[in-house]
């Protein structure tokens, strides 16, 4: 590539999530999933993912090891640059093709041990079984020792491939909304404007603050209005 591109000279904003947004997950990812990402990515500003526990998030933006943080709780979030755009993720659930899972008399079902069990629109008995990864689940249902799983659509999809493991007919499970968190600074606050800007949701989705006039919809300190 030839001539000379000032956003190269920029150090990347660093981004951290549980998730890794490589190929594979782009390829299997929800179209709005695959618009968030792409339009972060294509900033003027290079992006660059990590992959971080989720406990260690406020560590990490505290000490300054990542600009930015993929979120959905917004607890302690003060003084933060939110944007006002969202992620959306469906947690859906899946079994093997074939299987009518209404049919069997109790349903051996995997679910990921640091969530909350949620309510799931099955009539025969649930059995469950924590899973420490989507990837143990989707090994363990390919070898029939789990008659379901339920976990992300898109990180499901991507860990099966094309091995048999499709999505069952039934409503999400859960839907849960990220945000994009980041350090209080003014280049992040013109980075996320800018990514808002893209997401052509600028004015919408605001952060309010009770103590300041003007725009202040990225600053978060007492309150939060979707």
């Amino acid at each position: 590539m030839c001539g000379y591109l000032p956003a190269l000279a920029q150090e990347p904003v660093r981004i951290s999530a549980t998730i890794e947004f490589g190929n594979a997950w782009m390829e299997y990812a929800l179209p709005e999933q695959r618009h968030y990402i792409t339009q972060l990515s294509g900033l003027t500003r290079p992006v660059k993912f990590d992959v971080a526990p989720h406990h260690r998030f406020d560590e990490l933006l505290d000490e300054g090891q990542t600009d930015c943080v993929m979120t959905a709780s917004l607890d302690g979030v003060e003084n933060k640059i939110v944007a006002n755009s969202r992620i959306r993720f469906e947690l859906r659930v899946f079994r093997l093709s074939g299987v009518d899972l209404n049919r069997l008399p109790k349903i051996d079902i995997g679910f990921l041990v640091n969530l909350p069990r949620p309510s799931v629109a099955l009539t025969p008995d649930l059995v469950w079984y924590d899973l420490r990864t989507i990837e143990q689940g989707v090994e363990m249902l390919l070898a029939g020792r789990l008659d379901a799983i339920i976990g992300d659509s898109t990180q499901v999809m991507k860990t099966s491939g094309a091995s048999g493991t499709v999505q069952a007919a039934l409503p999400p499970v859960k839907t849960v909304q990220l945000a994009l968190v980041c350090r209080n600074t003014d280049e992040l606050r013109d980075f996320v404007n800018r990514f808002d800007d893209a997401m052509g949701v600028s004015d919408s989705g605001s952060v309010k603050d009770p103590f300041e006039q003007g725009n202040s919809r990225l600053i978060v300190r007492n309150a939060w209005s979707n």
